[in-house]
């Protein structure tokens, strides 16, 4: 157990949709390209099917586009604050924060970690009020995040336990003769 002073250490973990040092330019704009394309695009068959026939299209163009982006626009910003960017653990503890969070440098919600379900390709993680889905595929260091909610959903401490497994584990060498 920690002196009583002492802050627990925190654990980060990153997913692949973590944005690092880009810009929030570069991950917003990078984002909004597949929404853009899905909302403009039936905007511009009708425009083209109204043009072909003649017909008057200067309705569809000021308000259809501008309508397409907005809801391109809301659409992204729902996407970023959904996705998970980034696992903090500490006893007992877990702060989730989505890639919009980490963008405006929200500062970390603290959560009790109730419950880890492990999976052959997933956990199950319930925090707070609620649960997430995490894919092994999304998450580089998926070994040692499981391992470490599992510490942390004990209230163990997850970096003194990584650290503790690094000095026991064995190594076992070809050329050391064990």
């Amino acid at each position: 157990m920690p002196p009583p002073n002492s802050s627990p250490s925190v654990r980060t973990f990153e997913s692949i949709h973590h944005p690092g040092s880009r810009s929030w330019t570069r991950v917003v704009g990078g984002a909004l390209v597949r929404p853009i394309a899905a909302t403009v695009l039936p905007v511009m068959i009708v425009v083209t099917t109204r043009a072909l026939q003649l017909g008057v299209i200067w309705p569809y163009v000021a308000w259809g586009f501008p309508a397409a982006l907005l809801v391109a626009s809301a659409w992204t910003r729902f996407k970023l604050g959904r996705q998970i960017a980034e696992i903090r653990l500490q006893p007992g503890q877990a702060a989730v924060r989505s890639v919009h969070d980490v963008l405006v440098g929200a500062r970390p919600d603290w959560q009790a970690l109730h419950d880890v379900r492990v999976t052959a390709r997933s956990l199950t993680v319930s925090v707070g009020w609620a649960a997430f889905e995490l894919a092994g595929s999304e998450w580089p260091r998926f070994e040692a995040l499981q391992n470490a909610l599992e510490a942390a959903r004990h209230g163990r401490d997850p970096e003194r336990e990584a650290g503790a497994a690094r000095q026991s584990a064995p190594s076992f060498s070809p050329h050391s003769g064990g």
